[in-house]
């Protein structure tokens, strides 16, 4: 078990490196960001939704 719980972790890790190596899906995070926070100072309004595991995302998201 103990095997199973390293890989998985180590693969996350590997991927997860290899997504922040990619200067283009920071810049897409940020540009999210950015509007996200235009949004919130135009006192605009963000829906977000989502149906079984992402339903928990999506209420996970709106309470941050």
């Amino acid at each position: 078990m103990n095997d199973i719980i390293v890989n998985a972790l180590g693969n996350a890790s590997r991927l997860l490196h290899s997504f922040m190596a990619d200067e283009a899906n920071i810049a897409e995070i940020e540009k999210i960001a950015r509007q996200l926070a235009e949004v919130y100072e135009r006192r605009g309004k963000l829906i977000v939704f989502g149906n079984g595991g992402s339903m928990c995302d999506a209420m996970h998201f709106a309470e941050e």
